[in-house]
């Protein structure tokens, strides 16, 4: 960067100030020139004692265009700059306004998501509490299950005691009516044969005693049977 420098007291201290600005060493003997932006170049004389020898005498007509020149481009920059600038700014504002309006488009989905999240989440209790409702009837229908299966099993285990023992009672009747029907056809035989003995003495009243005495069987034992099947017919159903 290039500065244009007042004089400020002696001509050692103006030579200071110029040379510091130009950025130039004044024991460097190498510098010969100092370039001024792309197209210029403006050769110093290292071997001058003030800035006037240094810049040589027309310094300022040689400087000037390159100066203007440079002011001018500091301005189209700044202008550019500027522009830029503004536009920056514009696009700040716009993308602002976007950011906001995104937030709010996410703020209102984060509404919406906690609301059904809220809904899912009554949603998982209501099932929760039915799931339980349903396991609490479960338990309760299989405990009536299992207490039904239990009776079922008692009532068969009475069933098959009851009908074993009217087997036994069944077949105790049976040999007991056995038994008083042999009985019975003995005494019969018994009386049949005494009655033949009395046969030459009593031959008309035999033949009549006779035919009483088996009408009297017949009555007997179909009274008898009738008597059995009443008494028994349901068990030998």
């Amino acid at each position: 960067m290039f500065w244009l420098v007042m004089p400020i007291g002696s001509v050692g201290k103006v030579s200071l100030v110029v040379v510091e600005t130009l950025g130039i060493n004044p024991t460097d003997t190498r510098v010969g020139g100092i370039k001024l932006g792309v197209n210029y170049q403006y050769v110093l004389n290292t071997k001058g004692s003030t800035p006037a020898e240094v810049l040589g005498i027309d310094y300022k007509a040689t400087l000037k265009p390159a100066l203007d020149e440079f002011m001018d481009n500091i301005k189209k920059s700044s202008k550019a700059k500027l522009e830029e600038l503004i536009s920056l700014q514009q696009q700040s504002v716009e993308n602002a306004s976007k950011i906001e309006s995104k937030r709010n488009r996410l703020a209102a989905l984060q509404s919406r998501i906690d609301e059904g999240e809220a809904q899912l989440n009554l949603l998982k209790k209501e099932i929760e509490d039915y799931t339980s409702r349903c396991a609490v009837e479960a338990k309760r229908m299989l405990e009536d299950v299992q207490r039904e299966e239990h009776n079922l099993d008692l009532v068969e285990k009475e069933s098959e005691e009851f009908l074993k023992t009217s087997k036994l009672k069944l077949h105790d009747v049976i040999k007991q009516c056995d038994e008083e029907t042999q009985m019975c056809a003995r005494e019969l035989l018994m009386l049949i044969d005494t009655v033949s003995k009395h046969k030459e003495y009593m031959e008309s009243t035999i033949s009549q005693m006779k035919n009483e005495l088996l009408e009297t069987t017949g009555a007997v034992a179909d009274a008898h049977k009738a008597s059995l099947k009443l008494q028994f017919g349901s068990i030998f159903n």
